[in-house]
């Protein structure tokens, strides 16, 4: 069998052909390594080796990757660094060590522009789509409450049935569509809360107005269990927190089986109140949770039950009630049904 060592000059070659930025310090926090990629990524040269972590403060670029580290170096995994307008990285930071015992310090930087400059431009292109969307769909749904109220002359039984069917799957891509554009507003930073006093009930009654002719299509039981105190009124946006609820009761009822189950209950706890949302319905997969509130992502078992879809629900939720200073978060079992839980504190 063919066999060989390496030797450090061996090493240093390998890891300066990557194009991937590799820096290793000492447990004293000096340079002892870097590579050519390093130094293309920060405009520095192999200079600095032998000198103490802060010299990165004298580099231009490279005084972010300090800033973003600390002086203690926290360990940090694909933490995302924007070093210009066209320069974006992914930063690692990792003690290495032999056993117990410390090693080094390892920090690798992979270049992520080219998938950020993609990521813009899905963006723009589905901000575009949706608006150009938002008009016909509008004109759509104005003329099939017109057809329905008989304005346009008397309809058959049968008729209305269907037109109250294609009103529906309008209203669900009218949904859609707004979601996609308040997706857009949050990658490019735009969504801005217009915070009042607000009823959170009045808000969660108005969603729930928009679907209890398909729970009733698909027999689902449903209720709603409120504290006996009276909620109070809490700051937050009406808008997006309607879509919150949205999101969660489509989801909720869309996945769902026919005769199933969906139950909202308010809970009023001291310093915030508390929703929890739970279905009967198909699931989450254990290995797909970690991605449940990733942008644009389905898990396998809905796409398969629900082939239409944008996968936008819950990652606006996410953004959403967080940027009201709340957290979201949920219990699944696949094959048994989910339960999302969101808090907003009582401001």
């Amino acid at each position: 069998m063919f066999q060989f060592k390496l030797q450090n000059e061996d090493f240093e070659l390998i890891l300066d052909s990557i194009s991937d930025g590799v820096l290793i310090l000492d447990n004293s926090k000096k340079i002892i390594f870097v590579n050519k990629g390093f130094c293309e990524i920060f405009s520095l040269d192999k200079e600095i080796i032998g000198q103490k972590f802060e010299k990165l403060l004298d580099f231009e670029q490279a005084k972010k990757l300090f800033f973003l580290l600390g002086s203690e170096l926290k360990e940090t995994e694909r933490k995302e660094l924007q070093v210009k307008d066209d320069l974006f990285l992914e930063v690692s930071c990792k003690t290495i060590k032999k056993g117990e015992e410390p090693l080094a310090i390892l920090i690798l930087v992979h270049d992520i522009s080219k998938a950020k400059m993609v990521d813009k431009l899905k963006t723009q292109f589905v901000s575009v789509s949706a608006h150009q969307l938002r008009t016909p769909l509008s004109g759509m749904k104005w003329s099939i409450e017109y057809l329905l109220k008989g304005k346009a002359g008397s309809i058959s039984t049968k008729q209305q049935q269907l037109l109250e069917k294609v009103f529906q799957l309008i209203n669900e891509m009218t949904i859609i569509v707004h979601q996609l554009l308040q997706v857009a507003r949050a990658e490019e930073g735009k969504i801005s809360l217009n915070l009042k006093k607000s009823d959170l009930l009045e808000i969660l009654y108005s969603a729930i107005s928009l679907y209890e002719a398909e729970m009733k299509r698909k027999k689902i039981k449903f209720q709603i269990q409120l504290p006996k105190e009276k909620l109070p009124k809490i700051r937050l946006d009406p808008e997006y927190m309607g879509l919150v609820f949205q999101a969660l009761l489509d989801n909720a009822i869309k996945y769902n089986r026919e005769g199933g189950e969906v139950e909202i209950a308010l809970f009023l706890e001291k310093k915030e109140i508390k929703v929890a949302i739970r279905d009967t319905g198909i699931g989450i997969p254990e290995k797909e949770k970690p991605l449940i509130f990733s942008r644009f992502y389905r898990a396998t078992n809905a796409q398969k039950m629900v082939p239409s879809g944008s996968g936008t629900g819950l990652f606006l939720s996410k953004v959403i009630i967080e940027g009201h200073q709340g957290k979201i978060w949920f219990e699944s079992e696949e094959g048994k049904g989910t339960t999302f839980y969101f808090t907003l504190p009582i401001l």
